[in-house]
């Protein structure tokens, strides 16, 4: 008796082992298809990035193309703004500007100024949640550029130029067959009101307040 009670204890044992082997390889196979679903799932993320995302034609994507104009400007004597306020200076040709921080961010109908600083054009661009700033230029006088609103794509502020879109802080296109960024960039400060007041006394400064609908540049 004593024997057979050993046999079905033996024989139990195994079965539990079986029972546990068959779980952690259960679980192993339900873990490997959570990776292989994950890996296929991010696709499109990952396309999405500069050069790998599917062809888009934002004039078709229905993304506002919409910029500020030609801001209205107030010189430094009458400017009523803060010291302390933060500020992003451009200098050109002898002459400067400033453009208050607080106007750039926030609503992204305020993230792109297509100005005229002389008869040089300057297009001030900044993306609030990546805290990027980029200052652009051309060759040509007498006409702002026509750099417009794009989107965002994962919290990263996209640029419109014609109907092609480029990653903000990169300035690279979203497609790898679109045509490089075609503004070089130019230096700027970002520093307080007062300080660049008294490096250039004969500065203005744009403090905001512009409806950017008003000032939509629309491409064919």
């Amino acid at each position: 008796m004593s024997t057979i009670s050993n046999d079905s204890g033996d024989r139990a044992a195994r079965s539990n082992l079986r029972a546990r082997m068959l779980v952690v390889l259960v679980s192993f196979a339900a873990l490997a298809l959570l990776v292989i679903a994950g890996i296929f799932l991010s696709g499109p993320q990952t396309s999405a990035q500069p050069g790998h995302r599917e062809p888009i034609n934002l004039a078709k994507a229905g993304i506002p193309a919409f910029a500020i104009d030609k801001p209205p400007t107030v010189a430094a004597a009458q400017a009523e703004v803060r010291d302390e306020a933060e500020v992003l200076g451009v200098s050109l040709d002898g002459k400067h500007r400033a453009y208050l921080m607080k106007a750039l961010k926030g609503s992204p109908m305020g993230h792109i100024i297509n100005d005229l600083l002389g008869d040089v054009p300057v297009t001030i661009s900044h993306c609030d949640m990546t805290n990027c700033t980029k200052v652009l230029t051309s060759e040509s006088r007498g006409a702002p550029l026509k750099v417009l609103f794009g989107g965002r794509i994962y919290r990263r502020l996209c640029l419109r130029i014609g109907d092609t879109g480029y990653i903000q802080d990169t300035l690279q296109p979203l497609l790898s067959e679109d045509p490089p960024f075609p503004y070089p960039t130019i230096p700027y400060v970002r520093t307080t009101w007062k300080e660049w007041r008294e490096a250039h006394p004969d500065t203005d400064i744009f403090v905001g307040g512009v409806n950017p609908f008003v000032h939509d540049v629309k491409h064919k």
